[in-house]
């Protein structure tokens, strides 16, 4: 008797049994196969996601610190040398006035030939900015 696999009446051979479990298992193993590459694939892309987004989190939180520590190192450096600033250009604005209203002074001190006036305003500002400066 010849097997038709339409047939309900007809009667199973071990051979015939084998042969349509062997290509069941091909096709379910296929089918396995492809949804677990697909899960596998959706799951990876997930975790890099995931990943990424956690990855920003932290950086924003880093950076955040990071500003609110060089702020607060820095602003205070900041504040002496606007202040130092502030006071150099007064003293040069006052020096600048001076020039134009009084008579020209004479020289202090030579040095090497050439004329410097000594000032006690300009020094004193000077010294001030290098004072901060050593303090950076």
């Amino acid at each position: 008797m010849e097997h038709t696999p339409n047939n309900p009446d007809a009667p199973i051979t071990a051979g015939v049994l084998s042969t349509e479990f062997g290509e069941f298992e091909e096709r379910l193993d296929k089918k396995l196969d492809k949804l677990f590459s697909e899960q596998t694939k959706a799951t990876e892309q997930l975790l890099a996601d995931q990943a990424n987004v956690i990855l920003e989190a932290v950086d924003e939180l880093v950076e955040k610190k990071l500003d609110k520590k060089l702020g607060e190192k820095c602003d205070p450096v900041i504040t002496k040398l606007n202040a130092v600033l502030k006071e150099f250009e007064d003293h040069r604005d006052e020096d600048s006035r001076r020039r134009t209203t009084a008579p020209p002074r004479k020289p202090a001190c030579k040095a090497r030939g050439s004329r410097r006036y000594v000032g006690n305003s300009c020094d004193e500002c000077i010294s001030n900015l290098f004072m901060v400066y050593a303090h950076i």
